[in-house]
């Protein structure tokens, strides 16, 4: 008796976070919030490393009011999400001034989480790719440059993918297999979880531990080389 009303509430959790996602998509709420991008709000990207025509290319938006609680509203930046065959999965607000006890980032209430992929067309096409905590993260190590692409591969920028956190992988870890190489490069402090995920996804993934978060590194002025040169030690452990 338990085991069945286990599953039909399993069964109704699903039936809610699938018509909450269907409402979601249906809305397409994320084109509004990138057309309310203003020359100031374009500045703030770029000013995090991403370039208006990036910004463009994932709908980078902004709201003005977005509600945390029933007295706190806050402005915040928006990044819509896509899953491995372009369809939207959630969104994440990227609060501004988040009162205290509360993050930075917040999804879609009443939808499953789910990772960052800059280039959803190109999924199984590629046989390298990166991972990295945050979708911004993602995005600032895929457009700059930083980053090494193989000769061989379909895209001239490399194929970071974003987790949600160090410990929240939305399921990545079992899509990957295809790769030749998974370069897993988390926050400093999460190397126990990146040890985690490599050893969930495989030998083709090697923790790559660096001395500050990646965005950070790309921000004051780290290069190729030295993004190479933390992989290279990586491969020798």
């Amino acid at each position: 008796e338990y085991a069945r009303k286990q599953r039909e509430a399993d069964i109704a959790g699903k039936n809610v976070r699938a018509t909450a996602l269907a409402a979601y998509q249906k809305s397409r709420i994320w084109e509004k919030y990138h057309k309310n991008l203003t020359p100031q709000n374009r500045a703030w990207w770029r000013s995090q490393g991403i370039p208006d025509e990036w910004q463009d290319f994932w709908q980078l938006g902004y709201i003005w009011n977005l509600a945390l609680h029933r007295t706190i509203n806050r402005p915040a930046y928006t990044i819509p999400k896509f899953g491995f065959g372009g369809e939207p999965t959630n969104l994440d607000y990227r609060i501004i001034d988040p009162p205290q006890n509360m993050g930075k980032y917040r999804p879609i209430k009443g939808i499953p989480q789910s990772v960052f992929i800059p280039f959803p067309a190109y999924i199984w096409h590629i046989k390298e790719c990166f991972i990295v905590e945050g979708s911004k993260k993602a995005m600032v190590l895929t457009c700059n440059g930083s980053l090494p692409v193989p000769e061989k591969e379909p895209l001239a920028y490399p194929f970071v993918i974003g987790i949600p956190s160090c410990n929240s992988w939305c399921g990545i870890e079992k899509r990957l297999w295809r790769y030749e190489r998974i370069w897993i490069m988390l926050d400093p402090g999460a190397e126990k979880w990146a040890h985690k995920l490599a050893t969930a996804i495989g030998k083709s993934a090697i923790v790559v531990e660096l001395p500050d978060k990646p965005d950070d590194m790309v921000l004051a002025g780290a290069t190729r080389d030295d993004f190479l040169a933390y992989m290279r030690k990586a491969q020798k452990k």
